[in-house]
């Protein structure tokens, strides 16, 4: 971005909000690798196009608060579009940023800017656009007429571009001088350095003169009388903490929008009204323990397999970086709330300088860090010194003569402490210690936490038993602790409106097969009379294109197969997807550019020769669309086959082609073994995209492979149990093949399944709408505003914020939020439909309050006006609310529940048949 200071070109960016100017936010990031939970928060975040992926969920959940820099005034030889500009347009140079100063008065620009500038970025997403360089013709000629000419040219591309594009926003940069003509076409004005600027050559940071400010304040009047909100960009090194303090209260009163820059090049995050609480934490894997290179072998990493769960339930987002090629700079650091190292794979000791390079970095970069076993006291010894460890040797064997002490409640997590043979005791300096061993001789630190994170060996940190891994550290606690994490708002895909989610799902394997009992009846028969009929929840069907379509492998059976895939998506029930065209084995055999794979990975489609992704996908998607689903349905779900590996590039595509994904992620804890480590976290991001897992596994993992115990699959009532308490890890998903359709003792156990969850305290949605759940947790922004008050950004479809269960909840003074449901020792917060942003309000005492407890209805609309409120509600069952009232007030109902009780100011309305209500509640 450019800076302009009177004729000046500086660089510069930012936004604007509305009336409130001191609450709203902004930031100019022009770096290559946005985290959308830093930004988020802002209500302006203005991106550099070329910089940013606009089909990954960050974008399309933020999409209407970033806006695009376009440079109007000038021309970067940068710019793919630069070639094609006519030199009669351009009337002069900017030595300094090597670019063309333009003709904004000529209609031919105007044309060019329009179609091959804003046209392509339109396309690509972006609908809102940052205006910058509008000044740049002052460095030509101050010549008055020549002045004149150019602002009538710039106010006719302003109002064009309105006329053209009415639903896009506008944030200028400067053009104080066509202010009067272009204040109602325009969100915001920007300008750069009131008080702290970049000046010289270098573009260092400089204060700016009385004079400059002087005009500025006088330009800043002239605009605020057109009411016009104004963002005041200044330049301070982050290393000045005092004055970056001093600089934000003088703006703010102001009644500017600051944004205090860290960096002339825009590509860290800065400060602004509101600062982003970090929610990503770094987890590092050895990616050279792997045989192969492909970027997947990080879903058997530890930290994909044993971090990522407890990182994500804390509220966290674990960003997972191969070590091999990890490089660490503040920049990179600056997005993390903290770093954990666990490398149980060979390159800490075989490369050992670029490892202790790594942990120094972090270190330096200030954010706390947890080492995990990793280091090693002959190779390492340079590390032992910068993190205050003395080291000495063990003068037994610990194993056979250590005993271990911890501090109670850290330990004894799934299984106890160990002696470990360690040739070596640790003396953690200035630390509090959690674990020790001790001999008659000496004593060593296990686990210690200190100043700049914690650091935690084996023997106290997890143990292999009978081909399992146990923990034995609080991972939760230690987690937290070592990394000093805030209590934050944690938003929870799990729960909606204080009910567990449940939802169902069937891959489309084995629709043809036939019935042990009836030859005559197909498995899908099956399941349509027994399940998706008798059931009356929703429910989401997928099926392989390549068994049912008359070109697949079953022509003969085509018709009859079809005829029952059309009977369940014209279930109201049901919902549509698909399980692929020619269900892929191993995503990751597909090559790179996703147009082949080896027909041994792959069901033997005839006459398909040309595989590619999009065939599989889309094409599969279209098929289901035009030959089987019902007028007014559209499906648009992919269940990924085979190993449920989607590489990058399939993820790529559906995210481009906004499909929904779900599948893999082996969560399959049982009674037999309880263990965190068999339930896999939420997702996976592979390159910009996200993999959605299921909530259970299917049927598969119950049967020996469906080889054995086809009754198997009754012990997935043991995992919703075990992913339900002590901690609700995860939702309730009924996940299973059309061939359990095909057994007696398979087809009984998945109605024992359905007749369990349907009984349980759920709230039934389809599995489109849980997917989306999902992705909404990984790109969350929150800021502390005061020490009650949260804001929250980005639940668009995550509607539950979890916290504590001693906290109170403020519901008046609170914006978007409309109840709350203790479970266990977590408080369930509701947030209202509609609303992307939310303001949570603690209080000290619990008040008397009106607020929703619960209800297995999706919210609709919610209203408030003064004391009174209305709330809509719409299910997929019989409707059930839970209402707390306020003394002094009263509830009513539209229609009459058929039941409703009260007690202890609680009421309870219970429907038959009715699945949609409205209440409203009046006070005095």
């Amino acid at each position: 971005m450019r800076h302009l200071c009177f004729a000046k070109i500086l660089i510069f960016l930012m936004l604007f909000f509305g009336s409130a100017v001191a609450k709203k936010s902004a930031i100019v990031y022009y770096g290559n690798d946005i985290s959308y939970p830093m930004v988020g928060i802002h209500d302006y975040i203005i991106v550099q196009p070329d910089n940013i992926n606009t089909y990954n969920h960050g974008f399309k959940l933020y999409k209407n608060k970033i806006y695009g820099y376009v440079s109007i005034g000038e021309a970067e030889k940068e710019r793919k579009y630069y070639k094609k500009i006519k030199k009669s347009w351009i009337i002069g140079k900017n030595s300094s940023w090597n670019s063309e100063i333009m003709d904004i008065s000529n209609k031919s620009y105007h044309e060019f800017l329009f179609k091959e500038v804003i046209d392509p970025m339109r396309k690509r997403g972006f609908k809102n656009f940052f205006f910058d360089t509008l000044d740049s013709y002052q460095s030509v000629s101050l010549n008055s007429d020549f002045k004149r000419k150019m602002e009538k040219g710039l106010v006719k591309f302003i109002n064009e571009f309105k006329k053209r594009y009415p639903d896009s926003k506008i944030i200028v940069n400067r053009g104080f001088e066509i202010i009067d003509q272009i204040y109602d076409k325009i969100e915001a004005l920007l300008f750069e350095s009131l008080f702290f600027g970049l000046g010289g050559k270098n573009l260092s940071f400089k204060r700016v003169s009385e004079d400059d400010r002087a005009w500025l304040k006088a330009q800043i009047e002239k605009v605020k009388s057109f009411d016009v909100p104004i963002i005041s960009v200044e330049y301070i090194p982050k290393s000045n903490k005092q004055k970056i303090k001093d600089t934000l209260v003088q703006l703010q009163r102001l009644d500017l929008i600051p944004y205090i820059a860290f960096s002339k090049e825009l590509d860290s995050y800065g400060i602004s009204n509101k600062k982003p609480l970090k929610r990503e934490i770094l987890l590092i894997y050895d990616d050279t323990q792997f045989d192969g290179t492909d970027e997947d072998d990080k879903v058997y990493s530890t930290a994909y397999l044993q971090l990522s769960l407890p990182v994500e339930y804390l509220g966290y987002v674990p960003i997972l970086k191969p070590v091999s090629t990890l490089k660490i700079s503040p920049k990179f650091m600056q997005r993390f709330a903290g770093a954990i190292i666990w490398l149980n794979g060979n390159y800490a000791n075989k490369h050992p300088k670029a490892f202790m390079k790594i942990v120094k970095n972090i270190y330096f970069s200030g954010v706390k860090m947890l080492i995990l076993e990793s280091l090693n006291p002959q190779l390492h010894k340079k590390l032992f010194n910068l993190l205050g460890i003395r080291v000495v040797p063990a003068t037994s064997n610990l194993s056979k003569t250590g005993k271990v002490f911890c501090k109670k409640g850290y330990t004894n997590f799934e299984t106890l402490p160990f002696a470990p043979n360690h040739g070596t005791l640790y003396k953690v300096l200035n630390s509090k210690s959690i674990c020790q061993i001790k001999t008659k001789r000496a004593k060593g630190d296990l686990w210690a936490i200190t100043d700049w994170g914690g650091i935690v060996r084996s023997g106290v940190l997890m143990n292999s038993i009978n081909g399992y891994d146990l923990w034995i550290a609080d991972p939760f606690k230690m987690i937290k602790e070592s990394l000093k994490l805030p209590d934050i708002l944690i938003p929870d895909p799990t729960t909606q409106n204080g009910k567990r989610i449940l939802f169902s799902h069937i891959d489309g394997d084995a629709i043809m097969s036939r019935v042990e009992w009836n030859n005559d009846l197909f498995d899908g028969e099956t399941i349509y009379e027994e399940i998706l009929k008798k059931y009356k929840i929703p429910m989401s069907v997928s099926i392989i294109e390549g068994e049912t379509a008359p070109y697949g492998l079953y022509p003969k059976l085509s018709p009859k197969l079809e005829k029952i895939a059309k009977k369940m998506f014209a279930l109201e029930n049901v919902e549509g997807a698909t399980h692929t065209f020619s269900h892929p084995f191993f995503w990751g055999k597909i090559s790179k550019d996703g147009k082949h794979l080896d027909a041994k990975y792959r069901l033997k489609i005839p006459n398909y020769n040309n595989f590619s992704i999009s065939r599989e996908i889309a094409g599969s998607l279209k098929y289901i669309n035009e030959k089987l689903m019902p007028k007014g349905k559209k499906a648009n779900i992919v269940f990924w086959s085979g190993d449920c590996l989607p590489r990058e590039n399939a993820l790529s595509f559906v995210h481009k082609n906004n499909i929904l994904n779900i599948n893999g992620g082996d969560t399959v804890i049982v009674d037999a073994t309880p263990y965190l480590s068999l339930i896999a976290p939420l997702g996976l991001k592979r390159g910009d995209y996200y993999q959605v897992h299921t909530g259970q596994q299917d049927e598969n993992v119950y049967t020996e492979d469906w080889t054995n115990r086809f009754w198997g699959f009754k012990r997935v009532i043991q995992t919703y149990k075990l992913t339900n308490a002590p901690r609700r890890f995860k939702p309730i998903d009924i996940y299973y093949h059309f061939y359990s359709g095909s057994k007696r003792a398979s087809l009984t156990a998945l109605q024992d399944v359905f007749e369990w969850a349907i009984k349980q305290d759920v709230i039934p949605i389809y599995t489109s709408m849980y997917i989306p759940k999902v992705l909404d947790f990984f790109y969350i922004s929150e800021a502390k505003l005061d020490k009650n008050s949260f804001y929250v950004s980005g639940v668009k479809s995550l509607k539950t914020l979890r916290v504590s269960k001693n906290r109170n909840v403020d519901f008046e003074k609170s914006k978007g939020v409309v109840g709350e449901k203790v479970y266990l020792d977590s408080k369930y917060i509701h947030l209202a439909p509609k609303q992307t942003d939310v303001k949570v309000v603690f209080s000290k005492t619990r008040k008397d309050q009106n607020y929703l407890l619960s209800s297995n209805g999706i919210l609709e609309d919610f209203q408030r006006k003064n004391k009174n409120l209305q709330i809509s509600f719409k299910a997929f069952v019989p409707l059930k609310i839970e209402y707390h009232l306020k003394k002094g007030c009263k509830l009513l109902e539209t229609p009459k529940a058929d039941k409703k009780e009260i007690k202890n100011q609680v009421i309870k309305l219970s429907y038959e048949k009715e699945r949609e209500a409205i209440i409203k509640i009046q006070c005095k």
